[in-house]
C-alpha cells in the first residue's frame, strides 16, 4: 500500500495546507506507510523540505476565472479540470491498484479531473481514490429550516458518474469532515459520502519548523486569529471590541488583520481610552508563532457567518479545542454543533449584532475558570478523534 497525496493548494507557509501537509507526513511516517506528496509548483524549497513534498501543480483548488460572468463558472470548471488532469499525467507515476491517491481539498474540478486522468491509465493499473470535501460550492444556497441545499450540482455529479464508469465501486471513497456537508455531498454525488476526521494534527511549537520570527507574545484575554474577512465578522469586530473593552476595563484584546491599512483603520476607530489595550498585528504568522499566540489567549472569538460555516469546519476552532482554549461562536455554525456534541468549551451567541456578541464575550470572561476547566478536560478526546492520524488509521483499515 502506498499513499499518493495531491496537496495542490500548498503554496505558502501560512495556509492551513502547510500544517495539514506536515500532519499527513507525520501520520504516514508513524504508521510506516510509504508516501509521496505533491504540492503547488510555487511552494518554496523550505516548504518542500519541511513537508517532504514535491512542487508540481500549477493551480490551487479554489482558483477561478473572472472574464465573462455568463460563462466563467463553466469555463473555470473545464479549464481547471483539464489542467489538474494534465498535471496528474505529468507526474509520470508507475501506478498500481494497491496505490491510494488522496485529494485532501477536493472540488468538482478535482473529481472530474481525476476521471480525465484515469482515461489514460490502463484499467488494471488504476489506483484507489479518496476525495475529501472541506468546502461546499460557494454558490449553493442553504435552506436551514428544511436542512437542504439548492444549487447547480451538475459538475460534481458529472465527475462522480464518470468515475463510477472508470473505477470499481470500492476504488472511490468520498469523505467530508462536517457531518452536514457529508450528507449534502451524498445527495450531490449520488454516491456514499462518509464522515471523516479533520485533516489536522496538533504540534508543540518546538516540533514546527523554525521560521525566524519567534515573537514573544504578551498574554491577551481575548483573541481574534486567522484571515480578517467579512465572512468571519470583520465588519462587526470594531464595535464589538469597543463595547467589550468599555465593559471590561482591565481586559486586553489581540486582533490579527491582513494589511497595514486595515490595522491603521482599526486603530483610528478605537477611542483613546481603550486603544492601548488592543494589540493589532498585520500580516501572517509562521505556524510556530501562530501556535504560541493561540496558547497565550484566555478566550478565542469566532464571530463567523452562519451561511458560510454551516457546512464548513474551522481549523481555528479545532486548534482551540485541542489546546484547551474556550471559544465564543455563532449560533447555527459547525462550531456550535461541535460544542453541542460535547467537544471544546465556549459560549454561543444568537446573532452577529455587536451587543449580542459583546454580551456573550462578557459572559465567557465572567465564567473563564469554569470554561477553561471544561476545555482542558476535553482536549484528549478531541485530539484522538479529530486528527490526520485518526484519518490515516481509518483509511489504511478500510482500503488496505
Amino acid at each position: 500500500m502506498r499513499f499518493i497525496i495531491l496537496e495542490s493548494g500548498l503554496n505558502d507557509l501560512h495556509s492551513h495546507a502547510f500544517i495539514e501537509t506536515l500532519s499527513w507526513e507525520k501520520a504516514c511516517k508513524k504508521l510506516n506507510i510509504d508516501t509521496l506528496i505533491f504540492i503547488h509548483k510555487d511552494a518554496s524549497s523550505k516548504i518542500a523540505k519541511d513537508t517532504n513534498g514535491t512542487p508540481h501543480f500549477r493551480h490551487t483548488p479554489m482558483q477561478s476565472i473572472r472574464h465573462d460572468p455568463i460563462s466563467d463558472r463553466l469555463h473555470g470548471f473545464v479549464y481547471f479540470s483539464e489542467a489538474f488532469a494534465a498535471d496528474c499525467r505529468k507526474l509520470a507515476l508507475e501506478l498500481s491498484s494497491n496505490d491510494i491517491v488522496i485529494i485532501p481539498h477536493a472540488t468538482a474540478k478535482e473529481v472530474y479531473g481525476v476521471s480525465l486522468w484515469m482515461r489514460s491509465v490502463s484499467s488494471e493499473k488504476r489506483p484507489k481514490f479518496v476525495f475529501i470535501f472541506i468546502n461546499p460550492d460557494l454558490n449553493w444556497k442553504i435552506d436551514y429550516e428544511k436542512n437542504k441545499v439548492h444549487g447547480d450540482f451538475s459538475q460534481f455529479r458529472l465527475g462522480a458518474n464518470q468515475l463510477s464508469i472508470l473505477l470499481p465501486n470500492n476504488h472511490v471513497k468520498y469523505y467530508a469532515n462536517n457531518p452536514l456537508l457529508a450528507q449534502t455531498m451524498q445527495y450531490v454525488l449520488n454516491q456514499e459520502c462518509a464522515i471523516c476526521p479533520m485533516t489536522i494534527d496538533y504540534f508543540s511549537s518546538d516540533e514546527l519548523p523554525n521560521q525566524f520570527e519567534n515573537i514573544e507574545w504578551k498574554p491577551a484575554h481575548v483573541g481574534i486569529l486567522g484571515e480578517f474577512r467579512i465572512e468571519k465578522g470583520s465588519a462587526k469586530l470594531p464595535q464589538i471590541i469597543t463595547d467589550f473593552c468599555n465593559k471590561k476595563i482591565d481586559k486586553n484584546v489581540f486582533i490579527q488583520v491582513k494589511t497595514k491599512e486595515e490595522s491603521k483603520k482599526l486603530q483610528e476607530y478605537f477611542p483613546n481610552n481603550i486603544r492601548d489595550r488592543v494589540q493589532i498585528f498585520h500580516g501572517q504568522f509562521s505556524q510556530r508563532d501562530y501556535l504560541k499566540r493561540l496558547q497565550s489567549l484566555d478566550l478565542l472569538l469566532l464571530p463567523y457567518f452562519k451561511n458560510r460555516y454551516y457546512l464548513r469546519t474551522s481549523g481555528v476552532f479545532a486548534e482551540a479545542a485541542a489546546y484547551g482554549i474556550p471559544v465564543i461562536v455563532s449560533e447555527g455554525t459547525w462550531m456550535h454543533q461541535m460544542l453541542n456534541n460535547g467537544f471544546g468549551s465556549g459560549i454561543v451567541f444568537e446573532n452577529l449584532s455587536p451587543s449580542c456578541v459583546c454580551e456573550a464575550l462578557v459572559m465567557a470572561s465572567d465564567n473563564l475558570s469554569e470554561l477553561q476547566h471544561k476545555a482542558g478536560r476535553g482536549m484528549a478526546k478531541w485530539r484522538k478523534e479529530q486528527s490526520t492520524t485518526a484519518l490515516v488509521e481509518m483509511l489504511a483499515s478500510k482500503l488496505n
